[in-house]
């Protein structure tokens, strides 16, 4: 919901998403990359 969202704002986001993989950083950097791409018109939605 938030264009351009800080690691901090991720991380309250995902607050109470339990996963076993141990892969939550990757989620972050994911997330990020993926809102750069989508406010540079790289990504167009549905």
């Amino acid at each position: 919901r938030n264009p351009n969202p800080s690691e901090r704002e991720i991380k309250e986001a995902l607050a109470g998403n339990i996963c076993i993989c141990g892969t939550y950083p990757r989620h972050s950097t994911a997330i990020m990359e993926a809102a750069v791409k989508m406010a540079s018109g790289g990504y167009k939605y549905g």
